[in-house]
């Protein structure tokens, strides 16, 4: 098993270790649900990008402004997730929705 630059395992099927505030994928995505009541609340000028992830889909320039990890979702997950239980027939109560881009083979 691999370990990070302290020794710790990396986490299954991860890259990085877990950690104590981080623990679990829980963990993950409640970390980005506040990110991004962040960025609604502050808007996405506000918000810049440091990671170097390049987005090749061509769009305009207005399209463009949205094609990012952090601000689409954090912008329309809570309509997706909506309109999303409506179409499947399920509650907020019992459901949830996940959005993952397909894997192809080769």
């Amino acid at each position: 098993m691999a370990t990070d630059r302290f020794g710790h395992p990396h986490a299954a099927n991860l890259p990085y270790a877990r950690g104590k505030i981080l623990a679990t994928t829980e963990d993950d995505f409640r970390k980005l649900q506040q990110a991004w009541a962040i960025i609604r609340e502050r808007g996405p000028d506000a918000v810049f990008v440091f990671t170097g992830l390049e987005h090749s889909l061509p769009m305009s320039s207005e399209e463009l402004r949205f094609a990012d990890d952090e601000l689409a979702p954090a912008l329309y997950f809570e309509q997706l997730r909506s309109l999303a239980l409506v179409h499947l027939g399920g509650s907020p109560d019992g459901h949830d929705v996940a959005v993952f881009n397909p894997a192809f083979p080769g």
